[in-house]
């Protein structure tokens, strides 16, 4: 089982595991009262390392084999994924679990938002 971590975008600066305004103890309360407070944004770690060990959580910008992505949940296939960023056309995939450490996290989608660009 994955460890259950999340990560908050405030006031301009990236809040590593925020406490909600209430004791959780299930991940399901603890995503409903992260939704409702203050945080203007919040990404969930993803239980994956990049190529350095270093946590993937959603919206980490990702370099690999000459391409750049965004890490997101895939709701349809229940895992997660890359959003590769190629030519500006957009491209989804879900990388299988041992591909993942190919990759590097060089920043987030909300301290480098032009990196997609």
């Amino acid at each position: 089982m994955r460890e259950i971590k999340f990560r908050a975008w405030e006031n301009g600066k990236m809040v590593y595991n925020p406490k909600p305004c209430c004791d959780c103890s299930e991940t399901l309360e603890l995503n409903y009262h992260l939704n409702n407070s203050d945080f203007s944004e919040y990404t969930q770690y993803t239980g994956l390392k990049d190529k350095n060990g270093k946590e993937i959580y959603e919206g980490d910008v990702l370099k690999g084999n000459n391409n750049i992505g965004e890490a997101f949940y895939n709701e349809l296939r229940g895992m997660y994924g890359i959003d590769l960023h190629t030519d500006n056309i957009p491209e989804k995939f879900t990388a299988p679990f041992d591909e993942w450490d190919m990759f590097e996290v060089i920043g987030n989608i909300y301290e480098n938002p032009n990196l997609l660009n």
